[in-house]
């Protein structure tokens, strides 16, 4: 008879960083974000008479900020996603809050563009602000994966 080694069963949570669920969560957040857009377009739809698939009215400016309030956040979203992830693997707790912070800030800024595009900066410099760190966490995680902070600290102790 064979004896058999059996290698023990690892989880994927047994390999992610203990708070790692936060940035999970903040993720999912953002995906919840995105339904709120789409119930806003779907009612300005509806509110404005504009079928699916025209994407701008010449006739209603509120449904077009509604509507590009949406597409913008659409285009933000990708980087938000992958900086929390990456940098969530060294810094889950730091990312997470940067994360909700970048959500929070979305919405004003969604709220604000429909109502007042000029004052949208309201909503946009907090989640370019909350991004940074988002980022700044990605870069640290990268370059902790490559030997790059080793020959830094190399030639820094020299």
């Amino acid at each position: 008879m064979k004896s058999e080694c059996r290698m023990p069963q690892l989880k994927i949570q047994d390999l992610l960083p203990k708070d790692y669920g936060y940035v999970v969560l903040a993720v999912v957040g953002g995906t919840w974000l995105n339904v709120r857009h789409v119930f806003r377009v779907v009612k300005a739809r509806k509110d404005y008479g504009i079928q699916a698939p025209i994407m701008y009215s010449d006739e209603n400016p509120v449904f077009n900020r509604i509507m590009r309030a949406h597409m913008n956040y659409l285009e933000h979203y990708p980087f938000y996603a992958v900086t929390m992830l990456l940098g969530g693997l060294e810094f889950p707790r730091v990312c997470a809050t940067a994360g909700v912070a970048w959500l929070i800030a979305r919405a004003v800024y969604a709220d604000i563009y429909v109502k007042d595009p000029p004052k949208r900066f309201k909503g946009f410099v907090p989640s370019v602000l909350a991004q940074m760190v988002m980022v700044g966490c990605t870069v640290i995680f990268g370059l902790r994966q490559t030997s790059i902070l080793d020959s830094l600290s190399d030639l820094i102790s020299k």
